[in-house]
Parts: structure tokens; C-alpha cells; sequence
């Protein structure tokens, strides 16, 4: 990526380029000249935003964009919502419709007003595909197969864009469908000679388990590169032991133009695509950035994007900036792996029926975040996917009467209509072919009470758990991201054993 962070700088290599055409590293532009380059594209961001857009007009009235120097200034601005953009996306938009060259559609699961619609010019989609360009090339090398299980249905989508990329760099893409089944994939996967796979955690974990039902050697694919949902380092190791190859992340939504970070070569977090956007940590509750090493909430801010710009916006992923320069060199910030979103993380009271002590997303907060017992989706993949014989899993938490909780992004809980003493964790397993459902559950059992954090919540918190195994269903090309379900006490059944474990 600094090989775009040069071009778009106008940074000439003194010294020249490689017959790569990657500049040396003595050449590359220090942090501060980075900062002031992206500030500068930020006031542009903040006029054009303010000038063309009747959303922003009213939100930046009074305003100098001028006033924008330091990455501290931000926290002058108001901080924009996926609501803003359900309810005045259009407003937001700072182009005419003829140069709109797509419309994503998002229906947030769970959400029953009107779904979040990001608007993109042929522009913001040209540098989609020159970030995916030079991102790949630190995943695959030219006559390599890439496969994608991404979405590709659609003209500009997310696979179509990865897979135009993967022949600008001289590789061959090919799309895989989980829809075929991971078995189906894996042999294709070795029929087509893959050597990348990239997709979501969960379903190169399928596609993983797929392989080693198969017999299939590890070491023929040398790369997966993990995106769209938290990465937990279970499934990382699990890649590791079947397929032997080493695994990449890399963050992004389509908020952010779908890129957002990358793994960096050295493997010490993921370097920030801040050509195109500018990255804060905040505090979720004030807005304030917190010092690098903290956890908070990503917020971004879009450079360069003439269709939609996004200000401030609050993605609704923890996540953190990573102390000190990179030993790569590169002037990019990284950011560490993200762990989850902070609507997903169910924060129990203290003291009371429920209480409990459980360890926070990370050891040097500082801000407030996971200060109060937390029930994390990531602690549960952590205990639950490192085993072979689970497909896959789904997670509810049923609260009873009087027992408030609340999530990390500040909702409260549903209000619950039947009666239910203790709040209980119910978990379905899905198991694969030849499975035994008791012995992965006992199996299951065994590693969610192993477990540091969720241990301590099923012995000690007053929460039963409800605990169930059916044959895994068909896995879906479906992207949205898996969270803890919040159900009312009437999804349960009649009499929860007091642990059916």
C-alpha cells in the first residue's frame, strides 16, 4: 500500500524503483508528512461535503474547515450513525444521480425500519480495486488461482471488484459458493490447482474442515486471507494445522469502500488504508479518541470519495491502533485484529442475580469499555470452534424480568414478557456427518466451563446454560455478521434443565 500512499502524495523515489516498481523504503514519506497530506484531504472532504450535500450543510453549519490541522481536531466534529444513513442517505449524497455508478443495499439483520443504502461513483469504485490490487499482491503472486467465496452476483460487487484485481496482478480468480457445500469446494479447490482462498472466518473454517474430510494434504494452499467479521484466533489456528499455509487479515466494510486494512507482510497487525480514509479510535460513549494501544470504537472518515462522503462515521467495531512504527517501514498505521462489535457484547450488571467478573476485550483499556462483566460472541468462538466436529453454532441470550442488561453501544434489552428466574446462555451446535450429538456436546460443555472468562459467568454468575445439538443445516453465501440473538424469555422452552450440558 505505500506504493499507492506514494503515488497519491506525489512522492517520487529519489534513489528509483525496483524492477518491481515498488519504491525504496528510505524514500517513503515520514508519519508527520502523512498526517498533514491526509488533514489537508480532509478540509477538501469537508467543504465538498458542506457544499454539495444538504445532509452535511446542516450538520457542519458554522464550521471552518480551515480549523482542521491535527488528527485531535476531529473530535470537533459530530460523529455520524448508520441511522444518518438510513434516514438522510440521500441527502448525504453530493453528485448527481447520472454519476452514481452503484447503490448498496444493506438490510441490517434485526432492524425492522428502512435498510442503510451507501452510494458509490465510478471513482470510489476505481480506487476499491487499485487498494484490492496492490493488497493482493502481498497475498498471492501472478499464476496463482485465487479463490473467493465473496459475493459476485452483481456488477461492482465485492467478488467481482477482488476478481478483476486478481487479473490486473497477473493471477486467475475463481468464485466458490458455500452453497455447493465445503466437500464440493475443497475438490474444486484442488481440481483448479487454488493456491489463495479468500472469505469470511467461518466459512474458510468450513471450507477447511471440508479438506481434511477429504484427506487432503496440507501445504498445496500457501495463503487464506480472512475478512468481513472478527477473526478468532481459534479459526487461525485451525487453518494453520489443516491447510499449513499462513493466514492474512484484513478489515473493511462497505462504509468504508469495502477496504479498510490489511495484514502487513511482517505479520504485526494490519496497515490502514489511509490514503482513502482517516482512522480514530474513540471512546463510544463521548466521542473522544483514545491514546494508540486502546480499545474503543473505529470511527472513519472517507477521503477522496466525491459520491458519498461519510464523516465521523461510527462503524460499530471495536478495534485499536497499534503503538509504534511498523519494522516493515511503512509510515502506515496498523491497526490490531477486530475482535467483534460493540452492539453484540450483552454487559451484565454488577452485583445482583448475574453478577460476574469476566476480563475485558483487551488489558489496557483505559476507556470505560469492558469495565462491567461482558458476554462476548469472540470468548465463545474461542471456546467453541477449535473443535473438528462442530459445523457450526448459533448463541441466544434470554433475559427474565427486572434483569437489566445493556450492550456496549448503549440499547438497552427487549422487554420480556414471561417469567424466567435466572438469565440463561442457550447455544445450538450444529454437528458434522458422523457425529455423535452427546459426545460434542459433552465435548463443548467441557471447554465453555475450561473457559477463563466464560467459566466463571455459568459457575459463578447465576446463568444456566441451555444447550442443545441438531445435524448442521446447509451453510449459506450469507455475509451478514453472526452475533449473540437477544430473545425473550418466551423463545425458551417450557422447563430449562438447570445446565443441559
Amino acid at each position: 500500500m505505500d506504493r499507492i500512499l506514494m503515488r497519491r502524495m506525489g512522492v517520487a523515489s529519489a534513489s528509483g524503483e525496483t524492477p518491481a516498481g515498488i519504491p525504496d523504503l528510505p524514500d517513503l514519506p515520514d508519519r508527520q508528512a502523512v498526517e498533514a497530506w491526509q488533514m489537508e484531504r480532509l478540509r477538501e472532504t469537508l467543504q465538498h461535503a458542506a457544499t454539495h450535500s444538504p445532509y452535511y450543510a446542516a450538520r457542519l453549519k458554522g464550521m471552518d474547515a480551515g480549523f482542521f490541522r491535527t488528527p485531535a481536531d476531529l473530535a470537533m466534529l459530530p460523529r455520524s450513525t448508520a441511522d444518518d444513513i438510513r434516514n438522510f442517505g440521500a441527502d448525504m449524497v453530493c453528485v448527481s444521480q447520472d454519476e452514481i455508478a452503484r447503490v448498496v443495499t444493506l438490510d441490517t439483520s434485526g432492524t425492522s425500519g428502512r435498510p442503510k443504502r451507501i452510494f458509490f461513483g465510478q471513482d470510489d469504485l476505481w480506487r476499491t480495486t487499485e487498494f484490492f490490487t496492490t493488497g493482493m499482491q502481498a497475498v498471492a503472486c501472478a499464476g496463482d488461482t485465487v479463490m473467493a467465496l465473496l459475493p459476485d452476483e452483481r456488477p461492482s460487487s465485492v467478488g467481482r471488484l477482488l476478481a478483476q484485481s486478481v487479473i490486473n496482478m497477473g493471477a486467475r480468480p475463481l468464485s466458490g459458493s458455500m452453497t455447493r457445500g465445503a466437500e464440493a469446494l475443497a475438490v474444486q479447490a484442488m481440481e483448479e490447482w487454488v493456491n489463495v482462498v479468500v472469505g469470511s472466518p467461518m466459512h474458510l473454517r468450513a471450507f477447511a474442515l471440508g479438506w481434511k474430510s477429504l484427506g487432503y494434504p496440507a501445504g498445496l494452499i500457501h495463503t487464506v486471507l480472512l475478512c468481513w467479521d472478527a477473526i478468532p484466533e481459534a479459526v487461525v489456528d485451525l487453518l494453520h494445522d489443516i491447510l499449513g499455509c499462513r493466514v492474512l487479515s484484513h478489515w473493511g466494510m462497505t462504509e468504508t469502500g469495502l477496504g479498510g486494512a490489511l495484514a502487513c507482510a511482517e505479520g504485526r497487525g494490519m496497515h490502514l488504508r489511509e490514503t482513502d480514509l482517516l482512522v480514530e479510535v474513540a471512546d463510544p460513549e463521548t466521542g473522544s479518541l483514545v491514546p494508540d494501544g486502546t480499545w474503543g470504537e473505529i470511527v472513519v472518515t472517507t477521503l477522496c470519495r466525491t459520491a458519498m462522503p461519510l464523516v465521523r462515521y461510527r462503524t460499530g467495531d471495536y478495534g485499536r491502533i497499534l503503538c509504534g512504527p511498523c519494522p516493515c517501514g511503512s509510515p502506515l498505521r496498523r491497526m490490531d485484529r477486530t475482535p467483534g462489535r460493540l452492539q453484540d457484547d450483552i454487559v451484565l450488571p454488577a452485583g445482583g442475580t448475574g453478577s460476574v467478573t469476566v476480563t475485558d476485550i483487551g488489558t489496557d483499556t483505559g476507556n470505560g469499555i469492558g469495565t462491567e462483566g461482558t458476554l462476548r460472541l469472540i470468548d465463545l468462538d474461542e471456546a467453541l470452534l477449535p473443535l473438528y466436529g462442530l459445523a457450526e453454532y448459533e448463541a441466544g441470550w434470554h433475559e427474565p424480568p427486572g434483569y437489566t442488561t445493556k450492550n456496549t453501544a448503549g440499547h438497552s434489552a427487549p422487554e420480556l414478557v414471561e417469567e424466567c428466574v435466572v438469565p440463561v446462555l442457550s447455544i445450538e451446535l450444529f454437528h458434522a456427518a458422523g457425529v455423535a450429538p452427546d459426545v460434542l456436546r459433552a465435548e463443548a460443555a467441557q471447554r465453555l466451563l475450561a473457559s477463563p472468562v466464560l467459566g466463571s459467568l455459568l459457575t459463578q454468575g447465576g446463568v444456566l446454560l441451555d444447550m442443545s445439538c441438531t445435524p448442521a443445516k446447509d451453510m449459506s453465501m450469507n455475509h451478514a455478521k453472526r452475533r449473540i440473538r437477544r430473545l425473550a424469555a418466551s423463545s425458551l422452552s417450557e422447563t430449562v434443565p438447570e445446565s443441559r450440558s
